[in-house]
């Protein structure tokens, strides 16, 4: 099965590449729509050898390189490798090649982040003059406002100290520093956010003061990949930031457009659906530039914008910036039975009518049940029993919620504590699943990150296969001698502990005790603060799962519990995001399984997705009849029919839905898509 291709498909195929050759050869620009399982990356991968066959030896004379862009880390390296070394072409993800073109403009990047700086100033300034909660700040005199914020400043180590401490002890801290002010301390919550934001504003204008003096360390701006979040006032800036730096400094400077233009020649997008807008309009300003020059440039776009699921990408918006661009369609599919593919056009219904490119492409199974929740263990060991799973041929199941995942694959208690924080309460739920489940790090929440960095470690000195040079930043590795580094390694391997506050107290009170300096650093690398100590790494984190502070009892014990997780739970959790979990059965988030295939899938279905209560009942409800539906409906029908088409095309041979809610009402519309309905119970 899944074998044999016709010399008439190899044909078609090698035509359908050949279209994209063309715009090569006339640096035209294209995009290339292909659905799920057409062999997307088969087509890049050939794309860029042809460039390299035709091109290579004149772009080599001109010093000129081809630039390949990936949305992860995974990808890229899947294209480098199926690649094959080549110097011509520079693979990478979006940050960093951004990053590379851009790092260089030192006095353009330092502008815009002045301007940032300022415009955070003034918003900064503005919630502080009229939010209600600074009411007690704002009814001071200016000369009082002026004097508190010299008392907080001459005392900001004591005002941290006692931040996630009870409010009767800030009170008492401060009460006598502050008795000229007898309402400002009346609500501790209210009194740490006017603090936290004038020290913020002061660190942002001294930041605006050394830039405008020239002070030495703010004369440009740091990008690093390792951090998640801005730290304007140290001049770093993070992934979104870079974006939106990039697109200000492309956008306005043509030199930097012609620089770009003339060194790479060709730029491919690999996934253009999941891509930025900023990068978009970065691609789209190049291509404009480019034609008012007369001068020769290509990009290139591979994607299928059914397959966008992301908020952050362009989906089929990219429409409205191809203006002028040759259109390549692939109808063909390289992953699926014929029978899973029915499926998957049924969904999508556009113009991409896939067909198996191989002609033994039948066989595949799949079948649609309705039944309950707690069907839901009996469903998965039917199949585990009919289609003989186990460890070498495994079966992935695809559940509703993001804590059922977290409960089946070992680390519900986890979930459950970080659930739990302050910062995700309200109308920030929605964040923690990304903060806390993403398989990009750089969408990891802050606190997370210092807790998936750490597991890490752990992980990794475990692992027979790891380099510890791994481990040490290029900058830290290239002062280390062989002693050094032996030394290095030997305090690493001694760092224990049972739960994940114990193994790293573990490592702080090595690397106090480290007279080299060398474990210090990395350890302050690793974890992103100033001082090492448990205690500020622990309100480091409290800081950011709980802004309010942890004064309440019900608060500081939330902390405690997340600081204490066993540490064999942080290890599954850490398994999880990088896709490395053990066991017969694998478990998924409908949106972690994006580029991913399996034999055998299972996909657990119902009305309700996340904290919307009607989901997929109202994409069968309406999938018959969508022309009736309004912008805001129509929406929404795309943002189901798109994770409904990214998770059935993950299978290769079997396929089973069980929907475990009442379908009588949308019977017709499953049966559109999916054929008879059967009934599954215990």
């Amino acid at each position: 099965m899944l074998s044999i291709i016709s010399e008439r498909n190899k044909t078609i195929e090698n035509n359908i590449n050949k279209k994209i050759f063309s715009c090569i050869d006339d640096e035209k620009s294209f995009i290339f729509n292909a659905g799920a399982g057409a062999g997307k990356t088969y087509s890049l991968i050939k794309s860029l050898k042809y460039l390299i066959s035709t091109k290579g030896e004149f772009l080599k004379y001109h010093n000129n390189n081809v630039i390949c862009i990936t949305y992860t880390n995974v990808a890229t390296e899947e294209i480098r490798q199926r690649l094959g070394n080549s110097s011509l072409v520079l693979v990478s993800t979006i940050h960093e090649r951004m990053w590379d073109i851009i790092q260089s403009y030192h006095p353009q990047l330092v502008e815009i982040h002045l301007d940032k700086l300022k415009s955070e100033i003034e918003l900064l300034g503005d919630k502080i003059s009229n939010d209600k909660s600074f009411a007690n700040y704002q009814a001071l005199l200016e000369e009082d406002k002026q004097t508190f914020f010299e008392i907080m400043i001459e005392n900001k180590s004591l005002f941290y100290g006692k931040y996630n401490k009870s409010a009767n002890e800030m009170r008492t801290s401060f009460s006598e520093k502050l008795n000229d002010f007898p309402t400002i301390l009346k609500n501790i919550e209210h009194f740490k956010k006017v603090t936290t934001t004038l020290f913020k504003i002061n660190n942002y204008k001294k930041c605006v003061l050394a830039i405008e003096q020239g002070q030495r360390g703010y004369d440009k701006v740091v990008y690093d990949a390792r951090y998640n979040n801005d730290a304007l006032h140290k001049m770093r800036i993070s992934h979104d930031t870079l974006l939106k730096y990039a697109r200000k400094i492309v956008l306005d400077y043509d030199i930097l457009k012609q620089i770009i233009i003339d060194k790479y020649p060709y730029i491919f997008v690999d996934e253009y659906q999941d891509t930025n807008p900023y990068i978009i309009d970065i691609l789209s300003s190049l291509v404009e530039y480019s034609k008012k020059l007369n001068h020769p440039f290509c990009v290139g776009y591979f994607g299928d914008s059914v397959q966008n699921i992301y908020e952050s990408g362009i989906g089929n918006k990219i429409q409205d910036h191809i203006k002028g661009f040759n259109v390549i369609n692939k109808n063909f599919n390289r992953r699926s039975t014929k029978e899973i593919i029915s499926i998957a056009n049924r969904i999508r219904n556009d113009e991409i009518k896939q067909r198996s490119i191989f002609s033994d492409s039948a066989g595949g199974s799949i079948k649609f049940y309705q039944g309950t929740l707690e069907d839901t263990d009996a469903f998965l060991q039917k199949y585990k029993d009919q289609w003989g799973i186990n460890n070498s041929n495994k079966l992935h199941c695809f559940l509703l919620t993001n804590s059922t995942v977290a409960e089946y694959s070992g680390f519900g208690v986890l979930y459950s504590a970080f659930k739990e924080a302050d910062i995700y309460k309200g109308g920030n739920y929605d964040v923690l699943n990304t903060e806390l489940l993403s398989d990009d790090i750089k969408k990891l929440g802050n606190a997370q990150l210092i807790y998936y960095k750490i597991i890490d470690i752990y992980s990794k000195l475990r692992d027979p296969q790891t380099q510890i040079a791994e481990f040490l930043p290029i900058e830290l590795k290239q002062k280390m001698n062989l002693g050094d580094l032996r030394a290095f390694i030997s305090n690493l391997n001694q760092a224990v502990g049972d739960t994940f506050v114990e193994y790293l107290n573990s490592l702080i009170n090595i690397a106090n005790q480290d007279a080299s300096g060398h474990f210090t650093t990395f350890l302050k690398s690793v974890l992103d603060v100033d001082n090492l100590s448990l205690f500020d790494v622990k309100q480091k984190i409290a800081r950011i799962l709980f802004p309010n502070g942890t004064e309440s009892q019900e608060a500081a014990e939330k902390l405690e519990v997340i600081l204490n997780l066993e540490i064999p739970i942080c290890e599954s959790w850490h398994q999880f995001i990088k896709r490395e979990t053990n066991g017969d059965v694998v478990y998924h988030t409908y949106h972690g399984t994006k580029g991913l295939e399996f034999d055998n899938v299972i996909i657990i279905m119902g009305n309700a997705f996340g904290r919307e209560r009607n989901y997929f009942d109202f994409y069968f409800s309406h999938c018959r009849c969508q022309n009736a539906l309004n912008d805001k409906e129509k929406e929404k029908m795309t943002r189901v029919k798109n994770l409904l088409y990214v998770s059935v095309t993950r299978a290769i041979k079997n396929l089973r839905v069980l929907y475990v809610d009442e379908t009588t009402n949308f019977n017709q519309g499953i049966e559109t898509i999916f054929g008879e309905i059967h009934s599954f119970s215990i």
